[in-house]
């Protein structure tokens, strides 16, 4: 099949969830469907990362984001960083040249360019149900300003989102917990719940690595702020409990765009804030123990699967475990209290042989279940579906 994908954000391995799993996925399919790519490029991206889409796209075009946003009417406007005559410009060329089977949109702003693609199947991979994420983070909000404001955005976003959802002839939801959400607003049999996934042969253990005695690591994107809530959460609440009983403890931040909120940890001698490394692997590989105290946002979290992959011991809280469908205390310990994420930390960190336990059942629960061969399959599937409706 010739497949036209529309993505928000560059692809490439151990940057952010959504960006591995185009990239992993397109690793799988290109070996068997013609892949053309149009895709955003923000300023800080690696540009190796476009050699490497050249080797698995049949063609590849790529847009910088915009530098300035386009005025618009409304207080909020969510997908304003998206309307890019670039970007139209470059798709409606690539529609009146080539014609495709599917054209499929990563990420729900690139529907913004859907009334630019008509007689085609269209497939939209939702990475996280926008106006849920919005609402969930009210509570955790201490000014009511900020809570109407919140609300308030709230519903921008789910008219357009919803607007944009309604109109593709399928959607792809990454755990059965979001689709379920949207059950009230689109049509079951539109819907299809295909998780995220790791390259396991990629992403595995590294006993040549020695993990350093104290090292605790959190690792992701941090333009997704809630990684960077994460973060300020664990070294305000939750990192101070755990030196009160391992003095000895450091915790590494591991990531591309750290923000300015970060400034104040890079001159602790207890934290090292790495910024963007080339391969993330070697820096998990040298900690203990991985966190994952995320209290915002949806979606499922590629970075609990990559860690679990490599075999390290997790403690999380049951946000970023959304549907993995983990064990408590066999694959890893869910932990949604200060206190016991603290507590949990210090246990594995002293009880060596439990950690390794944890580590092997969560390799061996990735391998199984969130494969990237298994996951490349399903959509194919997908795909061979909605050409064998369309022909009919």
């Amino acid at each position: 099949m010739k497949i036209l994908v529309l993505s928000a954000y560059l692809p490439g391995r151990g940057l952010h969830g959504g960006s591995s799993r185009i990239y992993e996925l397109f690793h799988y399919l290109h070996r068997y469907h013609e892949l053309t790519l149009l895709t955003f490029k923000n300023r800080t991206d690696d540009d190796s990362r476009i050699q490497e889409l050249k080797r698995i796209c049949h063609k590849l075009y790529v847009v910088p984001m915009m530098d300035r946003r386009p005025f618009y009417w409304y207080p909020f406007e969510p997908f304003i960083d998206y309307h890019s005559s670039e970007f139209r410009s470059k798709l409606q060329k690539l529609l009146k040249k080539e014609k495709f089977d599917l054209v499929q949109f990563e990420y729900v702003q690139m529907g913004v360019f859907l009334p630019y693609v008509t007689g085609v199947p269209t497939l939209l991979t939702e990475h996280e149900v926008n106006f849920l994420s919005y609402r969930k983070n009210i509570p955790l909000l201490n000014s009511p300003i900020q809570k109407i404001k919140t609300y308030y955005n709230s519903l921008q976003m789910m008219k357009r989102e919803l607007e944009i959802l309604r109109k593709v002839d399928r959607v792809i939801c990454m755990n059965q917990l979001e689709a379920d959400a949207l059950h009230g607003y689109l049509p079951v049999e539109r819907m299809t719940v295909l998780p995220h996934g790791v390259d396991t042969s990629y992403f595995a253990p590294m006993p040549e690595i020695e993990p350093e005695p104290f090292a605790i690591g959190f690792f992701g994107a941090y333009h997704h702020y809630p990684n960077v809530d994460a973060v300020l959460h664990f070294t305000e609440k939750i990192f101070p409990q755990i030196k009160e009983r391992v003095p000895e403890a450091h915790f590494y931040v591991i990531g591309i765009h750290p923000p300015p909120e970060f400034d104040a940890l890079r001159k602790r001698s207890d934290i090292t804030v790495t910024g963007f490394v080339p391969d993330i692997r070697p820096y998990l590989a040298r900690c203990r123990v991985i966190v994952a105290p995320l209290r915002l946002g949806l979606g499922m979290r590629v970075k609990t699967l990559e860690a679990m992959a490599m075999g390290k011991p997790i403690v999380a809280s049951e946000l970023a475990c959304a549907g993995m469908d983990l064990v408590d205390g066999n694959h890893a310990i869910v932990a949604n209290t200060d206190e016991s994420v603290a507590e949990s930390v210090c246990y594995l960190i002293q009880d060596r042989e439990c950690s390794a336990n944890l580590g092997r059942e969560a390799r061996r629960l990735v391998e199984e279940k969130f494969n990237y061969t298994t996951i490349g399959r399903q959509l194919e599937q997908l795909y061979h579906e909605m050409g064998h409706k369309t022909n009919h």
